[in-house]
Formats: C-alpha cells, sequence, structure tokens
C-alpha cells in the first residue's frame, strides 16, 4: 500500500566535489562544511529553486542570468532530511517498509544514518530504499541524497552514438533552451508498505465493441509475497463506472502468483480524443487479500477504447501504418511536439499542466508528442490527457545530436536505456490516451535515412514494447522514413519531418503545394514571443531599446530564430514599436504553419496528420518556433491553428501572396472534414484594401464524407488595381444553401470565415500593412461570471466603427492576472462589422522560479479585457 511522504522537511547544502565523502580533513581534522550553509528545500524541486528562493543566486530566467548558474552543475549537493514512520510497527513487523524515489535527477547515493543504502544513475527508473529494520529498532532515521553534479552528456550538437546517460538533454543547451541543467528530487518520493503480498506491474486492457456496445477490461498482475506464497491469497477488482455505480469482480491467482481476470461491461461508454466523443473514465480498484485482510489495493483509471492501426490508403507497400483508429474511426492527428514545461521539470506543479492542457484542447490539438530529447512525463499530466482526450505519442529518451545521429550500442547505456523504457512502459501502459511509442527523435542509420527495426538499439526497445505493451504500436524514431526530412520527390516519403523555417514567397507555397509525405510527425516556423513575455524576461523597462541595442541577448535567446532579416523580405522594413515588431513576426509564423496544415489537411485520408513542432517552450526566448509562450499566453499561430484544426475547415490553395493588379487571382478552394458535410452552400469574398466587399463566387449543393478532403472548385477574381496594395479573400460556409443570383454579395460570418491576406506590392509582399490607418475598435462585456478554481468566462462584443480593415484582432487582459482563451482570435474585422466573442481565462499561479500570478487560494480581481489590431 502505498502512503505519500510530502511532510518530510528537507535542507540543502553545497560541497565541492569529492568533499562530502571525505570525513574529517587530514590536515585540521574538521568535517566539511557546507559552501551554502544550510538552507531550506523543496522536494520535488530543484537545487537552482532552493538557492533562488534563498537569494543565493539571481533568476536565471531574467536577462542573461542563466550563464551566472553555471557553476551550480560543478558542485555535489546534498539533501537531508529527518524521517519517522508513518505507520506502526505492528504493521511492519512481519512485513517491509521502503521509501520510493521515483525522480533522482541523477547521480545520487542515498544514505540512512550516514550508510549508503542505495544509489542512482537514472532519472527514470525508481529507487527504492528498505527502511524496515531501521523504523523497527529506533523512533527516526537519518536520510541524506547526495547528488555528485551532473553527468558529462551533449546538448543539441554532439553524437548520437556517444550518448551515455538517460537524463534529459534538452537543458545542457538545445536550439530552444540554454544550458540551465537541472539538479534534485524532481518527483515526490512515497512509502510503500509491503505486508504478507502486494501487486506489482498491474497491466489494464481495455477493448470495445461499436456494434454491440460492450466493452471489456483485461487485468494482470504480479504477486509478490514475503517468504512463502499465502495459501489463502485472493483478488478482487471494484470497477467504479463513470456514474458512480460501482461493481466487484473476482481475480484469479495463479500457482506462479499471476493475477488475472477480464470484465465484460455489456453497456460500457466509449472513450474517444475530445473532437470525436467524450472522455469517460471507469476506477479500476484492485485488491489483495492474505490471512483474512486485505494487504494490499491499487487504483487504475482507465478507458474502455479499441485502438488500431492501420495504412494510409494508397500507400506503398513497405509504409508503417500511420493512421490511428479509435473504436473503428480514423482520427485524422491535429498534433503539437511537446518540450518540458521548465528547465527546473521538479518545480512544475499541475496547475501548470493544466492550463498548458487546457490550452491545447482549446486550440483542437488531438494528440501531443511527448519528444526524445526531454522528459518521461510526470503522472499528472498522462491523467490530464486521459481526462481532456488529448491522445500521447510518447518517446524513449533519444535525440539526434547534429554530427552524428546514429543511436548508440555501448553495453552501459543499452542498459541504461533498456532500464528507463522498462520502467516508462509499466508505468504508462494503462493510461487510455497513449498510442504509440517512438525510439526517440531524428535516429539516423545513415544521412537523411532513419534507422529501422534492425539497429540493435531499437531492436532491444521493440521487444521492450512487445512484451510489456503490446497492443501499442511501436515506431522506430520520428521520422521514421524511409527519407527523414520533406521532399517534393514523389513516392519516397512517408513519415518526415521538416521544415523549421518560412521558405519565402513563393517558395514556401510552391513547395509544400508538390509534396506526397504520408505523415508530418515534426515541422514548424519561427516567430518572435509576445511583447508581455519581453518585459518580464527582460529587466529594463524599454524591452525594444534592448533589441535594437545588444545582439549578444539576440544569440542568448534566439540563436536559431532570429527572424528580422525574414520579415524585412516581407515588410520593408521593421516596426519601431515593440508590440508591432512582435506581431510581424508572429504574423509570418502563423502564414507559414497555417499553410502546411492547410496543404496536409487537403491529401486527408492519404495523410493522416501532422504535429507541429512546438507547443511551448521551458525557458522564456525572444523568438522561438513555440505556439504558446513560457508564461502561458498564445502566440498569433495559435489562433490560426486552432481554425485549420476545426472539425470542418475550408481553405484555399493559394500559390503567393502578391498579385499583379488588375491580373487573375486563381486557387483551388477545398473542404477538409472529420464529419460529414451535405449539401452546403460555400462562397469566397474578395475585399478590397478598404475592407469593401469587390465580387464573390458561390458554390452550391457541396457534400463531402467524413474523414475526407474534397476539392470544391477554383476561385477566380480580378485583382484589384488599389493605391493600398493590400486585398483580402474570405471563405467559408454561407449562411443559406438558397441559390445565389449572379452579382449576389453576403458576408460570411466572422466567427466561422477563414481570411487571407495578398497584396499587389511585388516588393514588400506584407509592406502595405504597416501604412495602413490603425482602427479603433469598440469592445463591450456582455457577460462575465466566475467558475470554480479561480476560471472566468466572458463574452463580448468587438466592432470596427472606421473606414479601414483591423488586421490582426487580438485579446490583452490587462490585470496580467489571467491566461486568455478566446473562440476567436488573431482575425480581421472589416469596417461596420462586428462580432460576438466567448473566452474562458485561466489563472496565473506564482509557480518554479515565477513570481507573478495569484497566490493558490487567493480570489483574482475580476478580469479586465480590451482588444487590439496590428
Amino acid at each position: 500500500m502505498r502512503h505519500e511522504a510530502d511532510d518530510l522537511e528537507w535542507t540543502l547544502e553545497a560541497f565541492h566535489p569529492w568533499v562530502p565523502l571525505l570525513g574529517r580533513g587530514m590536515e585540521t581534522g574538521a568535517r566539511p562544511v557546507s559552501l551554502i550553509g544550510v538552507i531550506p528545500a523543496r522536494v520535488p524541486g530543484s537545487v537552482h529553486g532552493d538557492l533562488y528562493r534563498a537569494g543565493l543566486i539571481e533568476n536565471p530566467y531574467r536577462d542573461q542570468a542563466s550563464i551566472h548558474c553555471e557553476w551550480i552543475e560543478n558542485r555535489w549537493w546534498m539533501y537531508r532530511t529527518t524521517i519517522q514512520s508513518p505507520v506502526k510497527r505492528s504493521r511492519i513487523e512481519n512485513g517491509r517498509l521502503e521509501l520510493v524515489f521515483p525522480g533522482l535527477d541523477c547521480d545520487a547515493d542515498i544514505y540512512a544514518d550516514g550508510k549508503c543504502v542505495a544509489s542512482s544513475g537514472n532519472m527514470f527508473v525508481p529507487v527504492c530504499i528498505d527502511l524496515t529494520d531501521c523504523l523497527l529498532h529506533q523512533d527516526s532515521v537519518e536520510l541524506a541524497v547526495l547528488f555528485r553534479g551532473v553527468p558529462d552528456e551533449m546538448g543539441q550538437i554532439g553524437k548520437t552514438s556517444l550518448t551515455r546517460t538517460q537524463k534529459a538533454r534538452f537543458n545542457y543547451k538545445w536550439d530552444f533552451s540554454t544550458r540551465l541543467i537541472n539538479i534534485g528530487i524532481w518527483k515526490p518520493p512515497y512509502w510503500q508498505e509491503r505486508r504478507a503480498a502486494a501487486l506489482e506491474q498491474i497491466h489494464s486492457q481495455t477493448d470495445y465493441d461499436s456494434v454491440s456496445g460492450q466493452g471489456t477490461i483485461s487485468i494482470s498482475a504480479n504477486m509478490q509475497f514475503n517468504g512463502e506464497k499465502p495459501s489463502d491469497a485472493a483478488a478482487e477488482v471494484r470497477v467504479v463506472q463513470p456514474d458512480g455505480r460501482r461493481n466487484s469482480y473476482p481475480l484469479s491467482i495463479s500457482r506462479s502468483g499471476q493475477v488475472y481476470g477480464q470484465i465484460v461491461l455489456p453497456d460500457a461508454r466509449p472513450w474517444f480524443p475530445h473532437n470525436m466523443g467524450e472522455q469517460p473514465l471507469y476506477e479500476l480498484q484492485i485488491s489483495l487479500f492474505a490471512g483474512g485482510e486485505r494487504v494490499d489495493r491499487q487504483i487504475v483509471n482507465t478507458g474502455i477504447r479499441r485502438l488500431r492501426y492501420q495504412r494510409n490508403p494508397g500507400s506503398p507497400a513497405d509504409a508503417l501504418p500511420y493512421t490511428f483508429l479509435i473504436n473503428g474511426q480514423p482520427v485524422y492527428v491535429k498534433g503539437v511536439n511537446m518540450t518540458p514545461l521548465d528547465h527546473l521539470y521538479g518545480e512544475v506543479d499541475q496547475v501548470q499542466y493544466r492550463r498548458l492542457l487546457y490550452t491545447a484542447r482549446h486550440l483542437n490539438i488531438n494528440l501531443v508528442r511527448v519528444w526524445g530529447g526531454g522528459i518521461i512525463e510526470t503522472p499528472s499530466f498522462y491523467d490530464l490527457c486521459d481526462q481532456l482526450g488529448i491522445l500521447v505519442w510518447q518517446e524513449f529518451i533519444q535525440s539526434s545530436s547534429g554530427i552524428d545521429n546514429i543511436p548508440a550500442t555501448s553495453p552501459s547505456f543499452m542498459q541504461l536505456l533498456a532500464d528507463s523504457a522498462t520502467a516508462a512502459l509499466i508505468e504508462k501502459r494503462n493510461h487510455v490516451s497513449l498510442v504509440c511509442w517512438s525510439g526517440g527523435n531524428e535516429l539516423m542509420a545513415a544521412e537523411n535515412q532513419p534507422v529501422d527495426l534492425n539497429h540493435p538499439n531499437i531492436a532491444m526497445l521493440h521487444e521492450k514494447v512487445k512484451e510489456l505493451d503490446p497492443e501499442r504500436l511501436f515506431l522506430p524514431t520520428s521520422a521514421s522514413g524511409p527519407v527523414e526530412f520533406v521532399t517534393t520527390e514523389k513516392g519516397v516519403s512517408h513519415d518526415v519531418h521538416g521544415h523549421w523555417k518560412y521558405l519565402g514567397n513563393p517558395q514556401h507555397y510552391a513547395f509544400y503545394c508538390q509534396c506526397d509525405h504520408l505523415f508530418h510527425s515534426e515541422f514548424g516556423a519561427d516567430g518572435m514571443t509576445n511583447k508581455t513575455a519581453l518585459e518580464r524576461l527582460l529587466s529594463d523597462p524599454d524591452p525594444g531599446s534592448v533589441l535594437a541595442g545588444n545582439p549578444v541577448m539576440w544569440i542568448h535567446r534566439a540563436e536559431w530564430w532570429d527572424t528580422r532579416e525574414r520579415d524585412r523580405a516581407l515588410f520593408g522594413s521593421l516596426p519601431e514599436e515593440t508590440a508591432r515588431l512582435c506581431l510581424s513576426s508572429q504574423w509570418v509564423q502563423a502564414e507559414a504553419i497555417r499553410f502546411i496544415l492547410e496543404a496536409n489537411r487537403r491529401r486527408q485520408p492519404e495523410q493522416s496528420g501532422s504535429i507541429i513542432w512546438q507547443l511551448n517552450e521551458p525557458w522564456p526566448n525572444i523568438s522561438c518556433t513555440n505556439l504558446v509562450d513560457y508564461y502561458g499566453d498564445c502566440k498569433i499561430a495559435a489562433s490560426w491553428v486552432r481554425q485549420a484544426y476545426r472539425s470542418t475547415h475550408v481553405s484555399l490553395e493559394y500559390k503567393r501572396l502578391e498579385y499583379t493588379p488588375g491580373g487573375c487571382f486563381e486557387a483551388d478552394l477545398y473542404i477538409s472534414t472529420d464529419e460529414p458535410v451535405k449539401e452546403k452552400t460555400l462562397s469566397a469574398v474578395l475585399y478590397s484594401g478598404k475592407g469593401k466587399i469587390l465580387d464573390q463566387v458561390f458554390f452550391q449543393a457541396v457534400s463531402c464524407a467524413a474523414h475526407t478532403s474534397c476539392r470544391v472548385g477554383q476561385v477566380r477574381f480580378t485583382v484589384p488595381d488599389q493605391p493600398d496594395c493590400l486585398f483580402f479573400i474570405a471563405v467559408g460556409f454561407s449562411d443559406s444553401a438558397e441559390v445565389k443570383p449572379a452579382g449576389a454579395t453576403t458576408p460570411l460570418s466572422v466567427s466561422s470565415r477563414q481570411v487571407y491576406i495578398f497584396s499587389t506590392d511585388d516588393t514588400y509582399p506584407l509592406r502595405p500593412a504597416l501604412s495602413m490607418t490603425k482602427p479603433v475598435l469598440a469592445v463591450s462585456v456582455d457577460k462575465l461570471y466566475r467558475l470554480p478554481h479561480e476560471h472566468w468566462r466572458i463574452s463580448c462584443t468587438v466592432s470596427n466603427p472606421d473606414a479601414s480593415p483591423a488586421l490582426l484582432v487580438h485579446i490583452a487582459e490587462k490585470t496580467g492576472h489571467y491566461v486568455t482563451l478566446p473562440d476567436l482570435n488573431a482575425f480581421c474585422l472589416f469596417p461596420d462589422e462586428a462580432v460576438c466573442i466567448n473566452l474562458t481565462l485561466l489563472p496565473r499561479r506564482p509557480c518554479g522560479l515565477q513570481t507573478y500570478g495569484l497566490k493558490q487560494g487567493t480570489p483574482g480581481p475580476e478580469p479586465v479585457i480590451d482588444w487590439h489590431s496590428f
């Protein structure tokens, strides 16, 4: 039985390497003294966090202070606490009492009353120490955990073949992070009480028959016992259904101690991803009895669903099955890649996970790829994915390194990898949201040739998955090939990566219109962060002056992702105003990502999904490829992703941003949909640079089958010849199915249309946007009410009474205490248009080394919102 160990009080000390192992100095006979004295420590947490809270280091997330913290990795760190038994001695006289450390990062020794009782060299494998004898004979035990600095490992650049650890590599320096290497107890320790017998390696598998509505739950576990196997051992499972009904079922126990059984539920409620149905969860309370009493009880939450995989229609014979089937229905993957939430991942709490995953769900994301250069996430993450209906693609901890990307095969590394893979498989396989395992990120057999199942490293992982989680798909790596990088060469792209930059105008559009890959598991584009994030990460009150005058800061926080030259090629010059500078960069990022998403969806079902790089960032950058900044606020690209990931989406396949005045604009119109479209009217509307309707074309009685994409027809307009150079095309469903007379014009709903911005400036296509009059928007709050957990819901009306179009209309929350999730954001509002928008606000909480936000339990102020345009 498990007991939390959250009442322990910890302290932290620092030493030069090896010094703590010396009992007394040879010269002085004195005991080693901590270099920082003794300071309070937070568990779970991090050494950096404790030092910051004690006032011993600057905040490494501000300015360039992370550079000043690199000394920390060159010290040894000692955590200490005094522990007492959480249970009466009589309960452990015939059993064992163990303290389990599920996450020690990374090379650590554990001491009980000065004696080394265990060691760890793998941050993903639990360490268990038996304290039964100590606590049977004394009231307390002095416990110490000594971290021996950090292991020597590579950041992004190096040789994968020389990888030697199972420690998160991203915080040794990656393109989206700095060098800030976590040390500490990053997962909460807990007590494990073992009496006559205990349950281990519980495995629940479910299935669902969509025809009969019948669900099955299969359960297996290993029984571990002290001494002889109890002759009267018995086991049962109590199933708590989503509606609260409870039924108990006996489980069988084999002679070898295997516990097993199957429960049939005739009226099961199936689990679906959030955009396909509900997410009912069943609680399994599994109990073990011996000697007439319950000796162990474990709880597993699961969902009932049938998980299958199929090859894409028309795919080559050697292609892997990239289409996931949930309860017989194909899932078009609308995914994101996720990095760890923070460099100091032990400081991340459930509030942060909930906020990020609620944001992901709001953006219509249905899958998260947990990337192999980061961490195997905490239980909170997977629990929330189960609850929210977000699928999980989990990678083992391996990644490319640039100089070579060949998986390591040294015996010591292979053992570490096998141990962490085993622990991950046993811990995560019961989560209904988990759909895929991958050997790691961008592992290569040769240049542009991903590894396959024949590589010894990958073969070992494949065997582990077949042994411990045979239901799940295993991919050798991502991208899984046969070529790594996206290409216009036909017939060779199955699962590919790239690109991570806007390819330029018109190259970006020509390239992605020609691709035929089956799956796109990593790609993206870069854009600057939000102005509010700049104000938090830079201590100067004028972030614009810092950006203009400090090139080192750009290297430190945007080394690969400086977008200034790219943006000059489109805008002609960079805006001087910081907010507009950020928005212009984000505009290009959003344009680049949206077009790739739409190009991919236009080939559904032959193309089975997209996974954007990346959702979040673990450290605040000036510019990066993320959709959500470090502080939780969405960038413009996030809002355009929400639109492109809608269940039914209408898109234009255009070829460039600039067109000749008086010439012909031509683009194909498509519907991409997860649900049937029947007898609908679509239209495309041409707007002038002043936002006036110039022309419109209708497409009548349009139908499209579910899980497909259909070409509706071609849109042709005469490009307007006008001094302001911009023109707009909006596409979407018309409100009425009535046949439209020639020459009729009907504005499309602001909330459901898709607007594309084009130009007649053949030198700098987006330059005209910089000289447009910025309209003053009118905003009224119609409803505002508080929800549980300090969440808020607001309905407001935004209107444009001005004579100029409002571009990139976006929300601002003025108190700074809330993350805003509007149903519509970063949109165009033409003159005299108004739209009603609903939005959810999530509270910010101080967490980790972040000091702003609402303290836990403190009621937040009433939010204050406003809307701005480009």
